[in-house]
């Protein structure tokens, strides 16, 4: 059976959430299965894609070449 982009969304929504949810500051500095990506750093490329997608479904300009702090301390 096919899914939609809409169901692959949600799909993969509901299985990054309580992952994310999980996750507490002490272990924003350690690592994950990409070597080039702290807990935080993924953390953050995570919420820059949700972010950018956001923009381009709102047909608005996106730039993938900045990677904001997202997650903060606390």
């Amino acid at each position: 059976m096919t899914q939609t982009i809409g169901e692959l969304l949600e799909t993969a929504a509901d299985r990054a959430l309580p992952v994310v949810r999980g996750i507490d500051d002490g272990q924003l500095g350690g690592p994950t299965p990409c070597a080039e990506y702290d807990v935080r750093a993924l953390l953050n490329h995570l919420f820059l894609v949700v972010v950018n997608f956001q923009a381009l479904a709102a047909r608005e300009d996106v730039d993938f070449t900045q990677e904001p702090d997202f997650v903060a301390d606390g």
